[in-house]
């Protein structure tokens, strides 16, 4: 990876506030932190989280373990309850346990030091490498069919793929929990007042059009500067070690790419939306038409995201910097150093000369890692 990488990264970025995605720990992380970690994780755990038992009448138990908020929680875990009514035959106990995103983590780190996996649990973007490289999760090209693979959107279809070199190609290794897509609004007042016209989703701007567009709105009144967008995913994910490979792989399709299921989740029939489609054609039908009948709290122009979840002619999507690398670990002196630009005490061309060489180590280190994974 070139010197120029990080440069352009930074540029790109200089000004911008932090969102949170939907990230999972890598092993490295996790590696950093064992030891002295793995006690502290269980009691952390436990304070945030909740288990739910279901029963059925055969042999076979499933462990889940899933971060989400509560309402989204009952939607998911009554998908799950009709997963095990569907399979009561052979289906012991589901142990359906949900914690916070941070708890989460925590634990994943715990479980890791303990060689002790959940059967279904998260895996992110810029964890897949690490995460098959180690052990840790199965491929599902012998368990879900390239029909439910093609349904869902042609972004997730990609970004969970992995040939043992590439992130992009080879077997898939995860099915999308969501995705999601961080868009800009825009302040019609402001460019009316500015005399420019608004922005056209059919002819969506060059970077250097969006820069000109930018510098004639800005108006800094208060000092507190631009932000930055991103896109975002994570999906569920089969444990290696797990005894029941088959039924694991259902339990997924089901949460991720079920009809039924994804109407839920979508609010299509229950009124109540967390999350956006996975399946396409859906999110073209059933779901727009509830937006534009105003059953659903989305704006009209939604169907502007599903470009960029598919790619299309005049969109393309974009994961976060660190998603396309080992470990995110590069770009922790960035965020660490950059409120300083904000409080005046650096300029951002001093800013950038200082912290480049910090980053490019880091970014060196982690394809250190990569390499010596893939040896």
């Amino acid at each position: 990876m070139k010197k120029k990488l990080v440069s352009a990264t930074l540029a790109l970025l200089m000004g911008a506030v932090a969102l949170t995605g939907c990230n999972t720990v890598t092993t490295e992380e996790a590696g950093e932190a064992t030891g002295s970690a793995a006690p502290a994780a269980e009691g952390a755990a436990a304070e945030g989280s909740s288990a739910d038992s279901m029963k059925g009448n055969g042999d076979k138990t499933l462990n889940v373990f899933l971060y989400m908020q509560e309402h989204e929680k009952e939607i998911y875990k009554g998908l799950v309850e009709e997963f095990v009514e569907e399979h009561k035959d052979e289906i012991k106990e589901v142990v359906f346990e949900v914690t916070t995103q941070d708890e989460y983590n925590t634990k994943m780190i715990a479980n890791m030091t303990a060689g002790d996996m959940p059967d279904v649990f998260y895996v992110g973007p810029a964890a897949v490498r690490s995460y098959v490289d180690n052990g840790y999760i199965l491929p599902l090209d012998d368990y879900v069919d390239a029909a439910t693979v093609e349904k869902i959107w042609g972004t997730t279809q990609t970004i969970y793929r992995y040939d043992g070199t590439n992130v992009g190609t080879g077997s898939l290794y995860a099915l999308p929990k969501d995705l999601s897509c961080f868009a800009f609004a825009y302040n019609k007042d402001l460019f009316d007042e500015a005399g420019l016209a608004y922005p056209d989703p059919e002819k969506p701007y060059t970077y250097d059009e969006f820069i000109e567009v930018c510098k004639a709105l800005t108006k800094d009144k208060d000092g507190d500067g631009r932000s930055h967008t991103w896109m975002g995913s994570v999906g569920y994910c089969v444990s290696k070690t797990t005894e029941n490979p088959d039924l694991c792989a259902e339990l997924i399709a089901k949460l991720s790419t079920d009809e039924d299921g994804q109407k839920a989740v979508s609010g299509i029939t229950t009124g109540s939306s967390i999350q956006l489609p996975n399946i396409s054609d859906l999110a073209y039908g059933e779901f727009l038409d509830a937006v534009k009948a105003e059953k659903l709290p989305f704006p009209t122009n939604v169907r502007v995201l599903f470009g960029y979840f598919e790619g299309d002619d005049h969109y393309a999507a974009a994961l976060q910097e660190t998603d396309y690398t080992y470990n995110g670990e590069w770009f922790d002196p960035f965020w660490q150093g950059v409120q300083n630009i904000q409080r005046g005490n650096i300029t951002v061309e001093d800013f950038l000369t200082q912290v480049e060489p910090d980053m490019q180590s880091a970014l060196d280190n982690a394809i250190e890692l990569q390499n010596s994974a893939k040896n």
